[in-house]
C-alpha cells in the first residue's frame, strides 16, 4: 500500500470520529444533530455567521478543526438566555470547538494518536468563506439541527511515519479523562 493510500485511509477513518464526536457533543447539550454529508458545500444563508478555529499537533500529524454556524445557532447553545452578547457567543462557540476537538482527541488516543490542542480563535462575519488548505487533506461535514445547520471541517497534514493504530477497547483503568472532567494535580 502506498503512503498516500495509507494517509487517505487514515483520513477517512478519522472522519468517522469527527462525525461521531460532533453528534455526541451537541446531543449532550440538547442540540441533536443529523449528519447530512461529507464534503458539504457551505451555505449559512443570509445573516451573520460565527466560526471557531482550533489547531492541533501530534507525532507526524497536524491541522485544525473549524466549527461554523449562524449567529442564531450559536446563541441557542446558551440555555435559558434570550439575548446573548457577542463576547458570550465568542466564548461559547470557542469552547464548543475546544470540546469537539477534545472528544476527537480522546477517540484518537484509543488509536495510538496523541494530539496537543491550541487555543481556539472565534470570529464573526457575513458570507464567511475559508479557503481549502494548500497542503494536507480537508473536508467539511454538514449537520442539521433544530436550531439550523452547523458545519465542521477537519484538516490534517500527515508526515511520513504517521500510523493510525487499531482501535483499542475501552478499559476503565486506561480510559482517558472525559471532556469536562475535573483533574486535580
Amino acid at each position: 500500500m502506498s503512503v498516500n493510500t495509507a494517509f487517505a485511509e487514515a483520513f477517512a477513518s478519522i472522519q468517522l470520529h469527527v462525525v461521531k464526536a460532533s453528534t455526541e457533543l451537541f446531543e449532550a447539550y440538547d442540540t441533536p444533530l443529523s449528519h447530512l454529508q461529507d464534503g458539504a458545500s457551505i451555505d449559512l444563508g443570509a445573516g451573520d455567521g460565527v466560526a471557531s478555529i482550533i489547531g492541533y499537533a501530534g507525532s507526524n500529524i497536524r491541522g485544525a478543526l473549524v466549527l461554523l454556524a449562524s449567529r442564531e445557532f450559536a446563541a441557542k447553545l446558551q440555555p435559558g438566555i434570550d439575548v446573548v452578547s457577542d463576547a458570550e457567543i465568542r466564548d461559547l462557540f470557542g469552547e464548543f470547538s475546544n470540546m469537539l476537538l477534545g472528544r476527537i482527541k480522546n477517540q484518537l488516543l484509543r488509536r495510538s494518536v496523541v494530539l496537543m490542542l491550541a487555543t481556539p480563535t472565534t470570529l464573526f462575519g457575513k458570507e464567511l468563506r475559508l479557503p481549502t488548505p494548500t497542503g494536507g487533506t480537508s473536508t467539511w461535514h454538514a449537520f442539521d439541527s433544530p436550531h439550523g445547520r452547523v458545519f465542521v471541517r477537519f484538516d490534517a497534514t500527515f508526515d511520513p511515519g504517521f500510523v493510525l493504530g487499531d482501535e483499542e477497547p475501552d478499559s476503565a483503568e486506561d480510559a482517558p479523562a472525559a471532556e469536562g472532567d475535573l483533574m486535580m494535580f
